[in-house]
């Protein structure tokens, strides 16, 4: 099963900080922290656009990131 986590780069930041977009699918990790969110679910998008998820019904590609 595919988990998507949003994590804070710098979690005590006082202001501002980018986030990490953390994906686990089958025992492998990819993390993307450029910080620049259109960028990175393009990227995430295009990787997953040819794997058949376990429960279809639960993922699509986001047409608004669709490489």
């Amino acid at each position: 099963m595919l988990k998507i986590n949003f994590n804070l780069r710098d979690a005590k930041a006082q202001k501002e900080t980018p986030l990490n977009v953390v994906l686990r699918y089958r025992n492998q990790k990819l993390v993307y922290p450029s910080g620049d969110i259109k960028k990175d679910m393009k990227e995430i998008m295009a990787f997953y656009k040819g794997i058949t998820p376990h429960t279809p019904q639960n993922f699509s590609v986001d047409v608004d990131y669709d490489a």
